[in-house]
C-alpha cells in the first residue's frame, strides 16, 4: 500500500482505492459496499490495522492467504459464523455433529459470565514457577528455537545435566543458555529469577537475529509475568469470562496475553497456525476480558474425537504467569461448559492418571491449511 502515487489516485473514490489495496494485500472476492463493510468489522478493532499486519506475515504463504481471504469474504458478506461450522467443509465437524444438532448448536452459541461468578481466592505464594516445564514446552514442544541455535540448553532439558561441550565459546549465546539452566533451581528467589530475565532479554537483544524472536517473546512475558506478581492485587470487578469464536477474539488471542507465538505480527513460520484458531470451528476461546473487552488470559477449547464420541479438551493458559486466580476460574468456566454440553472435559495435568484413549482432529476444515496444538497428554 506504500506504492501508491497521485495519478493512481485522480478520479478514484475512497471505496474504489481502500478495496484495490486491500486486495493486493489479502486475496478477497468482490463484496458489494467493500469499504463500508471493512470499515464495520476493521475499523476499530482493540488492535488496530491487526488485519494488515496479519496479512503482511503470510506474503509468502499463498495457502494462508487465500484462507484470510475467504475468512474476510465470509465476514463481509456476514456468512462467516455458518462458514466455521460448515460440516461439509470437515470431517471432523461432520463425525463430531453427526445427528446431533443440538450439541451443534449449544457449541457454537457459547457462552458468557462475570468473572466473579467464578474467582476464588488463591495463594500466590504456593504457586512456584515451573521454568523447567515452561522451557520444555515452548521449546522442545513448540519448536520456538532450534537445537542447533542453543545445544547446551536443550541437551539440559532432555538429560538435566549441564555440560559444556568443547566447542563452545564464551559468548553471549553461551550466557543466555546457562542463565536459562540457572532459572530452573526451584530455590531460587524472586529477585534472582527477575535478574537472570532481565540479563537474558539483553542478550537477546544484543544478538538480534529472528530466529531467536520467538524466544525472545517468551522471555519477556515471563519476565512480565513475574514483575506482574509483585503488583497489587489486581481488581477484577467488572470484568467478563467468555467462550468465544468471536473473530476478533480468535484473531487476536495470541497478541493480547503475552508469550504466545500466535500474535499477529509474530514469526510466520508459527502464527501462519492462526487460521485454524479462527476459522475452523472445532476451536474456541475461552477468555477472561477486561472492563474494555481486551483478553486478559485465555484457553484454547477443544471439541474432538476419541474414537468413539467427541470429548472437550482444555489447552494450556496464557499468559504462562497468570494469576492463579484467573487460571482456576477458566477452568471452572470450562466445567460448567462441559456439563452444559454434556460432554467429558479433559485437561493437561500431569499430576492425574493418563487418559486411557487416544483424542484427535480428523481433519481442519476446508480450505485451513495448518493447525497448531499446545502438545500434551491428556488427563
Amino acid at each position: 500500500m506504500g506504492d501508491l502515487k497521485k495519478e493512481n489516485l485522480e478520479n478514484k473514490t475512497i471505496s474504489a482505492i481502500l478495496e484495490e489495496n486491500i486486495q493486493k494485500i489479502i486475496p478477497t472476492t468482490g463484496v458489494d459496499d467493500f469499504a463500508g463493510k471493512f470499515t464495520k468489522f476493521f475499523g476499530e478493532t482493540r488492535v488496530p490495522n491487526f488485519i494488515i499486519t496479519y496479512a503482511a506475515k503470510l506474503q509468502a504463504d499463498k495457502q494462508s492467504l487465500q484462507c484470510l481471504g475467504s475468512v474476510l469474504d465470509g465476514l463481509l458478506a456476514g456468512d462467516f459464523p455458518k462458514m466455521r461450522y460448515d460440516m461439509t467443509k470437515s470431517k471432523h465437524l461432520a463425525e463430531i455433529f453427526r445427528n446431533k444438532p443440538e450439541l451443534l448448536q449449544m457449541w457454537a452459541d457459547g457462552g458468557k459470565s462475570l468473572l466473579a461468578n467464578f474467582l476464588k481466592e488463591t495463594d500466590v505464594s504456593l504457586q512456584p514457577i515451573n521454568f523447567l516445564g515452561i522451557f520444555k514446552n515452548n521449546l522442545i514442544d513448540h519448536g520456538h528455537l532450534k537445537y542447533e541455535e542453543a545445544p547446551l540448553l536443550f541437551d539440559f532439558l532432555k538429560s538435566g545435566k549441564k555440560v559444556i561441550q568443547e566447542n563452545f565459546k564464551a559468548d553471549k549465546l553461551q550466557d543466555i543458555q546457562i542463565n536459562c539452566i540457572k532459572l530452573m533451581d526451584e530455590n531460587l528467589l524472586a529477585k534472582k529469577q527477575k535478574e537472570l530475565l532481565k540479563e537474558i532479554d539483553s542478550d537477546l537483544k544484543e544478538i538480534n537475529k529472528p530466529q531467536f524472536a520467538a524466544f525472545q517473546n517468551d522471555i519477556k512475558a515471563l519476565l512480565s509475568g513475574l514483575i506482574k506478581r509483585d503488583e497489587v492485587k489486581q481488581n477484577y470487578e467488572g470484568f467478563s469470562i467468555v467462550d468465544s469464536d468471536h473473530y476478533e477474539d480468535l484473531f487476536l488471542s495470541g497478541t493480547e496475553v503475552e508469550g504466545s507465538c500466535q500474535a499477529v505480527d509474530g514469526s510466520p513460520t508459527l502464527n501462519k497456525c492462526l487460521m485454524g484458531y479462527v476459522f475452523d470451528g472445532k476451536n474456541r476461546l475461552l477468555a477472561i476480558k477486561n472492563k474494555e473487552g481486551k483478553i486478559i488470559a485465555r484457553q484454547i477449547f477443544r471439541i474432538l474425537w476419541n474414537g468413539k464420541e467427541p470429548v472437550l479438551f482444555l489447552e494450556g493458559v496464557y499468559p504462562r504467569l497468570v494469576d492463579p486466580k484467573l487460571k482456576l476460574a477458566i477452568e471452572a468456566f470450562a466445567k460448567q461448559r462441559a456439563k452444559a454440553l454434556d460432554l467429558q472435559l479433559l485437561t493437561i495435568d500431569p499430576t492425574k492418571p493418563k487418559y486411557e484413549s487416544s483424542i484427535s482432529s480428523l481433519s481442519t476444515l476446508d480450505p485451513v491449511p495448518y493447525e497448531y496444538s499446545d502438545p500434551a497428554m491428556a488427563t
